[in-house]
């Protein structure tokens, strides 16, 4: 590792750091994070009780290492579901229907992002007054800056990333069944924005 770290830092080039130990193991395959406060972020894992298995496994390996790591405070934060529809989506029907709900959506006629340091990106819009563009009451939705609409369920607090494809990925469930429940609500919608084959 540090023979590949000298030439990058002679090139000029900034090596770019994250304030955690990545840690890896096989069996369930995931990923943990491990902060200097103690915290751990686990991800990957293909259920519940995958992930606290893991999470047990990495705290005992911190105590094999000679750390007096304890296993508590254990919860779910995130769970990320995806599935397919298997018919393609009208965004721009369905943005403009549910514009309260589309994030892609704004009133806005102009928005610049800028790239900042450290990976955040900020995004600045000036607004115009609802149904100023072109007709539309929500604003537009724009491929150009993401393939997808974002859309942000009320009940269930869920996000879904909806695709023209057909994809969706549903994030922001604490429990698996509000992943379900936010599907069951996002399915009629969708039927009604499904395009007409050619």
């Amino acid at each position: 590792m540090s023979c590949l770290l000298i030439p990058l830092h002679r090139s000029g080039l900034e090596v770019p750091r994250f304030a955690a130990v990545i840690m890896r193991i096989r069996e369930p395959k995931t990923t943990a994070l491990i902060f200097a406060s103690g915290k751990m972020v686990c991800t990957g894992a293909k259920s519940e009780q995958q992930s606290k298995l893991a999470a047990r496994k990495y705290a005992r390996i911190i105590q094999k290492l000679g750390f007096p790591a304890k296993f508590k405070d254990f919860k779910i934060q995130n769970i990320v579901g995806s599935c397919d529809v298997k018919f393609p989506i009208r965004l721009e029907g369905l943005a403009y229907a549910h514009g309260a709900f589309s994030s892609s959506v704004s009133t806005c006629y102009l928005s610049k992002v800028y790239n900042l340091p450290g990976c955040m990106t900020l995004s600045l819009i000036e607004y115009l007054p609802p149904g100023h563009i072109g007709g539309l009451r929500g604003g537009r939705y724009e491929p150009e800056l993401f393939p997808g609409l974002i859309y942000r369920m009320k009940q269930p607090k869920i996000v879904l990333l909806i695709f023209v494809s057909g994809k969706i990925v549903i994030t922001g469930a604490k429990v698996r069944d509000e992943t379900y429940t936010a599907f069951e609500n996002i399915y009629p919608v969708l039927t009604e924005f499904r395009k007409n084959q050619q």
